[in-house]
């Protein structure tokens, strides 16, 4: 009786933690009040323009959940297209205006209209601080144009995952696999025939 007690304690407040959840979404979604206007303004801080998409994602997460096969039934390849998804979306949203700004100084652009963004909702957000990191971080290394062209990769990539069939996919899977053994077994064969460095013994003076 004691153990069914504690499952339905567990469950309650599972619930009114998700509930809590989805009306904190719900009241930062519309900017009610106070509170509602301090979510909306460290939302878009953080994930810039379009802090809705988000707070929808949010509540739909929490509401599955609710039971947790509802997630299991989910396959790995949506979450990972999803997650893709929210890369290129908050990279490109991130771009600066300055076309000459790169890596740190994007950043450090962006931080400088940070108390603009959070208490003006209508002066543009770009992606939010993690946005404003993706793109310094991709634009150091590959540049703005480069960034643009692995934003359309990642797209596409996202696309195929979430369209392939779970069996295509489980066979694409499997093919890296293989593909990513075979290249270790090169890598550990090669390592082989390099020949160790000798010790060289010690000089007493």
């Amino acid at each position: 009786m004691s153990k069914l007690k504690k499952k339905q304690r567990e469950q309650l407040s599972k619930i009114a933690i998700i509930s809590g959840v989805i009306i904190l979404s719900v009241i930062g979604m519309f900017q009610l009040g106070i509170v509602g206007r301090f979510f909306y303004g460290s939302f878009r801080v953080l994930i810039g323009q379009y802090p809705e998409v988000f707070f929808v994602l949010i509540i739909i997460i929490s509401l599955l959940s609710v039971d947790k096969k509802l997630i299991k039934k989910i396959d790995s390849r949506i979450w990972w297209s999803i997650v893709l998804a929210i890369y290129v979306l908050l990279n490109t949203l991130a771009f600066p205006k300055d076309i000459t700004l790169v890596g740190k100084g994007a950043f450090n652009d962006y931080t400088s209209q940070l108390k603009g963004i959070y208490s003006d909702f209508n002066q543009y957000a770009f992606g939010g601080v993690i946005g404003a990191a993706f793109y310094s971080f991709s634009s150091l290394l590959f540049d703005r144009i480069g960034t643009i062209i692995i934003n359309v990769f990642i797209s596409v990539i996202a696309f195929v995952i979430f369209m392939t069939p779970k069996r295509i996919y489980s066979g694409i899977k499997l093919i890296s696999h293989w593909i990513s053994r075979f290249f270790k077994g090169i890598w550990s064969f090669l390592k082989k025939l390099v020949p160790a460095k000798k010790e060289e013994p010690e000089k007493f003076e």
